[in-house]
């Protein structure tokens, strides 16, 4: 029987509509071992209400603003127009076996500095692809909607693609979505068009930007999948993190030069503090001296 996800009380729950039981009861052919044979609309809410008393289903209510929202409803009643979650778990061992696949996988992307560095430049290959292809994809999607909308058509590949509030699976559901658009959208088709034939001319007289920009964009490609746009001392010091370095002698001997010359910069400073402090007792005293003079 066809059945929707949602979400009930912070759980993931499957409910369906008390029509669409009524017609999965009288249409069954396939699974009358299990299923009793029904053959009036009668017999199909009985069985609803059967449900309903043994606990098997319960009567729900949709959020009003989210209708992947539900709550439970306080009406007990089985009808045609109602909403349904099951309450049958079933097994758990899928749902163990792809939890422990969820733990595996963080602990896998946890310790992906240690990985090794064929892993690393796979995963980097992957998301880089991955990258591009959604770009491409949305250009071109849009590029299409573009078109067949200035003939008149609205149409997008994979409408919900971009829904948060849909599943996976729901997100590549329905694979299109076409329809005429409005009369009132005449004048804005014509501005669009007007403004898409301006755009080609521009770039038909601009080839020189046009180019650049292109090879600009070929580069910027290159550049990604090279790995160019990282920084090459943040990767080297994470590739040498466990190597212990022994400095040579060129190394003790660069230490030991700045080490005397941090000596004389001290003894220079210190020097001039006491300069500075003795001629400022000077000072005072001359100052004083003179004062005793005048009185």
């Amino acid at each position: 029987m066809p059945v929707r996800p949602a979400i009930e009380l912070g759980r993931r729950v499957e409910y369906f509509k008390g029509d669409k039981l009524r017609s999965f009861l009288l249409n069954n052919t396939k699974s009358e071992r299990y299923c009793p044979k029904v053959t009036c609309k009668e017999e199909a809410i009985i069985i609803g209400q059967l449900l309903l008393r043994h606990g098997f289903i319960h009567r729900s209510d949709r959020d009003a603003q989210n209708r992947r929202v539900l709550t439970p409803s306080r009406n007990h009643e089985f009808t045609t127009d109602g909403y349904y979650t099951w309450m049958y778990d079933g097994s758990t061992n899928l749902r163990n076996f792809l939890t422990a696949c969820l733990i595996l996988g963080f602990l896998i992307c946890v310790c992906f500095p240690i990985w090794p560095q064929w892993g690393k430049v796979a995963v980097w290959y992957m998301s880089v692809t991955f990258l591009i292809f959604i770009m491409i994809f949305t250009i071109v999607r849009l590029f299409l909607f573009f078109i067949l909308w200035l003939c008149g058509m609205d149409f997008w590949l994979l409408p919900n693609v971009f829904d948060d509030n849909l599943s996976v699976a729901d997100s590549f559901r329905p694979m299109y979505s076409f329809r005429r658009t409005d009369a009132s959208e005449v004048y804005y088709r014509v501005a669009g068009f007007v403004a898409f034939v301006v755009f080609c001319i521009w770039v038909s007289q601009q080839p020189t930007d046009f180019d650049e920009y292109m090879s600009l964009t070929k580069q910027f490609t290159e550049d990604v999948y090279s790995g160019k746009l990282l920084d090459d001392m943040s990767q080297q010091q994470r590739e040498e993190i466990d190597k212990v370095k022994v400095p040579d002698l060129e190394d003790l001997m660069r230490e030991e030069e700045n080490d005397l010359f941090t000596e004389k910069d001290d003894d220079q400073i210190f020097d001039r503090f006491m300069e500075e402090k003795y001629f400022t007792e000077d000072k005072e005293e001359e100052k004083y001296f003179t004062q005793d003079k005048e009185e």
